[in-house]
């Protein structure tokens, strides 16, 4: 399955401006003290660790951001054995700016919360914050109680909701939404989202009491019932692929067109992991084409011409001064060692093939140009 380009470039969305960023534990030694000290547009950034925690952000507009992008499984926020969700957003007017996660993992450890909600919870917002949630994992979080959801619940909000580049995995609730509930006029958009393993007899998704919810451009894998809508709740479903999802519906969705629920889930290369999560979470796609990496490559062997396993046009090799462009010294320095073998020193021989040659040369100006990342 190829991910439209429009939806890949979701991930180059400009980054909000921030008040002030709070350093956990380098500042403050928890999650909690960083958030206590924040204000509305302050950002907490939170290092590699495991945080037992039950966050709540008490009506401020904070967000909550994993330090290190590359390392979001090992940057863990869980409240098992402690009453409450992981992250709590309870319902203020006081919230202005952006409030939400992003590069966190909120494991429940399968421990089911005695309350209603396991992972984050974020309740009346007011009109003035904006939600989001993005590149972030939920696991193993168990909703209690009757009305509970497992991973993530969003209440009657006039701000823009948005869930997208995220992972979902055996989360369960008693009777509601496993991994995303929207409540009470929510208009909340799912996008380019794995979800797996939710088994547990609950809904993967739930609308309720004229919500809207969108998920589009999502794989869903090994489930038992994919949507429920219920009170005026409204589930849209557009260009994503199921595969052992026992139930389409229970009450009901609006088909947008281009899903595919009888799979099986994109897996080019075999290994086990869908596409979509490798190309999110192990930097499956660095070019970002919405292609799994692995699978390019083998159709396309020009494209890693020194047959490392990485495409080329991620790696900058023909910045051989290492000044973070392939610019006119570099240039100089292939020119200046052309038909030498190995280049001698120069390291102008970026293919590896023994000589400075033409195939160096087309390293250079194919990468003309400041280096990516």
């Amino acid at each position: 399955m190829k991910y439209p380009l429009t939806v890949m470039a979701t991930a180059a969305l400009a980054t909000p401006a921030f008040g002030f960023d709070r350093l956990v534990p380098q500042q403050y030694p928890t999650i909690q003290a960083a958030v206590d000290a924040s204000v509305n547009g302050d950002r907490v950034m939170i290092s590699p660790g495991f945080y037992r925690e039950s966050v709540n952000l008490s009506g401020k507009a904070v967000f909550l951001q994993g330090a290190q992008p590359e390392k979001v499984r090992e940057t863990v926020i869980s409240a098992s054995g402690i009453p409450g969700p992981a992250i709590a957003a309870p319902t203020g007017s006081s919230y202005a700016g952006l409030v939400g996660l992003a590069y966190l993992t909120i494991d429940g450890l399968d421990v089911q919360d005695p309350g209603e909600d396991a992972g984050a919870f974020f309740g009346w917002l007011g009109p003035l914050a904006t939600i989001e949630v993005r590149n972030c994992v939920f696991m193993r979080c168990r909703g209690g109680g009757t009305g509970g959801v497992g991973a993530l619940f969003f209440s009657h909000s006039a701000s823009t909701v948005t869930v997208r580049e995220c992972h979902f995995k055996g989360n369960s609730s008693i009777n509601h939404g496993a991994a995303v509930y929207a409540y009470d006029g929510v208009q909340a958009f799912v996008d380019k989202c794995v979800f797996e393993n939710h088994l547990d007899g609950s809904n993967v998704f739930y609308a309720r009491v004229d919500a809207l919810m969108s998920v589009s451009n999502c794989v869903i894998r090994n489930a038992n019932t994919l949507a429920f809508n219920h009170q005026t709740g409204a589930l849209v479903f557009a260009n994503n692929v199921g595969c052992q999802v026992a139930s389409i519906s229970n009450g009901g969705y609006i088909d947008g067109g281009g899903n595919n629920w009888s799979g099986p889930c994109p897996d080019c290369d075999g290994d086990g992991v869908i596409d979509l999560e490798a190309m999110l979470f192990n930097n499956g796609d660095c070019n970002a084409n919405g292609l799994l990496d692995a699978c390019e490559i083998p159709s396309n062997p020009s494209w890693d011409r020194n047959n490392d396993g990485v495409l080329d046009a991620c790696q900058c090799l023909a910045d051989i001064s290492g000044n973070g462009s392939v610019d006119g010294v570099d240039l100089a320095a292939v020119l200046g060692a052309w038909g030498s073998p190995a280049g001698g020193k120069s390291g102008a021989d970026i293919d590896g093939d023994g000589v400075v040659n033409g195939s160096d040369l087309a390293y250079v100006l194919s990468g003309w140009g400041p280096c990516p990342n």
